[in-house]
């Protein structure tokens, strides 16, 4: 049976998700987690897409982004297939690195985008992670501190 087709956002933002085959990590430690931001510069030259907010746990990837001149599956599967590459072989395994294809929400509409937002802003804490003014790895730090979404953080 044919998967279904992904909905399309009249804003062209989405929430996303990519998590670990089974829920495991798939960034070991910090050069992983530079290592997926990089690729998503990477994929995000010649405006593809604005990255308004993110972060980076061990087993999972959330961004919010909005699509500019690719749409959200192109970019992801491209991402995706880069990232698994290099932690197969930083690794020395073979297979999936994440659970399935990526997950995709639409956000239409200032509230949606806020409760979505605030959402990634807090999790790392609410998850026990670590305290969100200190995290290292989600946009908080940079983009959020009392100015509220921008644009695109990189």
């Amino acid at each position: 049976m044919a998967r279904r087709a992904r909905l399309r956002s009249n804003s062209q933002i989405c929430h996303v998700l990519l998590r670990g085959t089974e829920k495991q990590d798939i960034f070991m430690d910090d050069e992983d987690k530079k290592e997926i931001m990089q690729i998503l510069k990477g994929k995000k030259q010649d405006n593809a897409f604005f990255l308004c907010t993110y972060y980076i746990v061990n087993n999972h990837i959330r961004l919010v982004i909005r699509e500019a001149t690719n749409d959200i599956s192109r970019i992801f599967k491209r991402t995706a297939t880069c990232y698994s590459s290099y932690f197969n072989k930083k690794y020395s395994r073979p297979g999936h690195v994440f659970q399935d294809r990526f997950k995709s929400e639409t956000v239409n509409g200032e509230r949606c985008l806020q409760a979505v937002a605030g959402f990634i802003r807090q999790n790392p804490e609410k998850a026990g992670i670590a305290d969100i003014n200190k995290y290292l790895w989600s946009s908080w730090r940079d983009a959020w501190q009392n100015t509220g979404l921008v644009e695109d953080i990189f």
